[in-house]
């Protein structure tokens, strides 16, 4: 009997050792040691340890991009793994970037807690002097940008936009209209660079064009005159320079972007020359968002090849985008509130009152935020005696403005007004509309309360 338990209890054992990582909050949940870390813009290091697991929590501002390494810090071979929360779910890992050294360069895309999770490979206990280094960067505002695609991603592939390891190519890309957002005119296109290359390639050209696509239906190639097509503009022709990071090119011809249809670019490359040492461009995938083709000696014909190799794209534009986005305005007998849920070059608002809703006296001047991605909430005490009207405007640092929604409050119904009078305590009526000549009043209600009113 002795026998047949224990070997029940080592099976169990074994069953859910089997499954321990899925069912643990860490890749072990031995964790020596939990420390909370602030990273700041200052590279700082943490505590060196000699054994263990490690775990540090932080809060992460969406935006902003955090870097964590031991490169440099030990000779361990160390493996880095960030979570959301403290040992949630693992957004992201790396092994050996340095050597046998880690390092995590993560871009945060939501505000809240994470957590860092430090080992010795793969989830072995430390065994030997270790520290981390950690810093962040903050979001880099790019005045009039438009960013498609995820900036964490890790995939790359050289066949779209423009494919060096053949001597001709073509491609072409689709962007819908709810990826691209509000009618823009575009001077500019950004793709993404992952490997380390540098290369000039000949006789390239950009076509941008509205269609009707949400995907490629096939592998044909784009052409003018396309009944899925319009406004097929040759945007750019030219040499490029590759190298690794973000490649602007600025457009030899802009292109209105009407924000209902979605975004077709095609690219030829005829450089005539092949190399080893291609770019490689960063992309999310969809399915079925670009079409290819490739081959040497002469531009390749119709139909090619239809994936989801879509390069992570900035669209360089004219104009200024939102400034803010107003998730709410609204107001009591006591004080007005409204929320933003991100701002851009937001200088200040304007809080304006009026009691015919045709002519307005300034409330108060509150300071925007200036640039930010989180949900900031305001609010300004208000003293309404009747029916008031408010209105709420958005001022930039370039003096541009946006007047926002009228809410009217109306706080005279609980007390009749006995009786309303100047400064000199001359009384002038019974209603604050009527009175014409500006100054301070003061109003008097049948509970006893007096309150002050400028006209």
């Amino acid at each position: 009997m002795k026998k047949i338990t224990l070997t029940t209890a080592l099976l169990v054992l074994f069953l859910v050792g089997f499954n321990f990582e899925a069912k643990s909050a860490y890749c072990n949940p031995t964790v020596a040691s939990t420390e909370a870390i602030t990273p700041t813009s200052t590279l700082q290091n943490t505590t060196t340890y000699t054994s263990g697991r490690r775990a540090f929590t932080f809060n992460a501002t969406a935006g902003s991009t955090y870097t964590f390494s031991t490169c440099g810090n030990t000779s361990v071979d160390t493996y880095l793994r960030l979570y959301s929360g403290e040992g949630g779910t693992l957004l992201i890992s790396n092994d050996d970037d340095c050597g046998l050294q880690s390092t995590i360069s993560w871009t945060c895309t939501t505000t809240g807690a994470y957590s860092i999770l430090l080992t010795r490979y793969t989830c072995n206990t430390l065994n030997g002097s270790t520290s981390m280094s950690y810093s962040v960067s903050a979001p880099v505002v790019e005045p009039n940008i438009v960013q498609l695609g995820d900036p964490n991603s890790s995939t790359s592939d050289g066949r779209v936009p423009s494919y060096g390891l053949y001597e001709y190519s073509w491609s072409g890309l689709i962007y819908t209209a709810t990826e691209v957002g509000d009618p823009i005119t575009i001077n500019e296109l950004q793709f993404d660079v992952k490997n380390s290359v540098s290369l000039t390639m000949t006789n390239q050209t950009i076509y941008m064009a509205h269609t009707t696509l949400d995907v490629f239906p096939n592998g044909n190639e784009p052409i003018s005159g396309d009944v899925t097509t319009s406004d097929w503009t040759l945007v750019y022709s030219g040499d490029i320079t590759w190298n690794q990071g973000w490649n602007p090119i600025a457009l030899d011809n802009q292109f209105s972007y009407n924000g209902s249809g979605n975004l077709l670019i095609k690219t030829t490359n005829e450089h005539g020359s092949w190399t080893w040492s291609y770019p490689e461009f960063r992309y999310t995938a969809k399915t079925n968002s670009v079409v290819y083709n490739y081959a040497d000696g002469a531009m390749p014909g119709s139909p090619g090849y239809r994936n989801e190799y879509r390069p992570n794209m900035k669209f360089g534009f004219v104009g200024v985008p939102l400034p803010i986005e107003l998730l709410e305005f609204y107001g009591n007998c006591n004080s007005l509130h409204w929320s933003t849920y991100s701002e851009n070059n937001n200088d200040y608002f304007l809080v304006e009152s009026s009691i015919d809703g045709n002519n307005w006296r300034v409330e108060d001047k509150i300071n925007g935020a200036g640039n930010s991605l989180e949900t900031i909430n305001y609010s300004l005490s208000i003293n309404p005696i009747v029916l008031t009207y408010y209105r709420l405007t958005q001022y930039d640092f370039n003096g541009d403005y946006e007047v926002f929604k009228v809410i009217s409050i109306d706080c005279s119904s609980s007390n009749d007004i006995i009786g309303i009078y100047d400064i000199t305590g001359k009384n002038v009526g019974l209603s604050v509309s009527n009175i014409t000549t500006s100054g301070l009043y003061f109003v008097r209600y049948s509970n006893g309360t007096i309150k002050r009113v400028h006209r």
